[in-house]
C-alpha cells in the first residue's frame, strides 16, 4: 500500500516549481490531490498530466 493512500493533500502554488514537484510526489505515493494556484490554466494542465481521468487530482 502506498504511503499516502486514502489521504487528501492540498498543494498551494501547484502550477510550477516546488509546488508542482510536491504535488507530483504526493500523487506518485497514492494521495488524492487538490491543486491551488493563482495561475488556474497552468494548474489545470498539471492536473491533466498527473491524472487525465480527474479521479485523484482536482484544481
Amino acid at each position: 500500500m502506498s504511503e499516502f493512500a486514502d489521504k487528501v493533500a492540498i498543494v498551494t502554488g501547484a502550477a510550477t516549481g516546488l509546488g508542482e514537484a510536491i504535488a507530483v510526489k504526493l500523487y506518485e505515493n497514492g494521495a488524492r490531490i487538490i491543486l491551488a494556484d493563482i495561475d488556474v490554466v497552468r494548474a489545470h494542465e498539471v492536473a491533466g498530466r498527473l491524472d487525465s481521468s480527474g479521479k485523484r487530482v482536482h484544481t
